[in-house]
């Protein structure tokens, strides 16, 4: 089988980082179901007032993705520093 593999062991120190990585993820699913939802609508005839809807729809659920994705970064960049201390 000649593959490599890791051993992960429990960190006590590293729980709350993962758990506040575990609830963006969770954030980020959400977001990105209603993201889908809104393509959907918006890729179905619809009028004019529901096409600009989900394309405002779009652009906030965009935003909160973008935020989600910086506050990951500077959770993990956070938790490294820690680590390396």
């Amino acid at each position: 089988m000649n593959q490599s593999f890791k051993v992960i062991t429990q960190d006590k120190a590293a729980e709350p980082y993962l758990r506040e990585l575990d609830s963006i993820i969770s954030l980020t699913r959400r977001i990105g179901i209603l993201y889908n939802e809104a393509v959907k609508t918006l890729n179905s005839y619809h009028s004019v007032k529901t096409a600009q809807r989900m394309i405002r729809k779009l652009e906030v659920y965009s935003e909160a993705l973008i935020k989600l994705q910086i506050q990951a970064i500077q959770l993990t960049n956070k938790f490294q520093e820690q680590d390396r201390r």
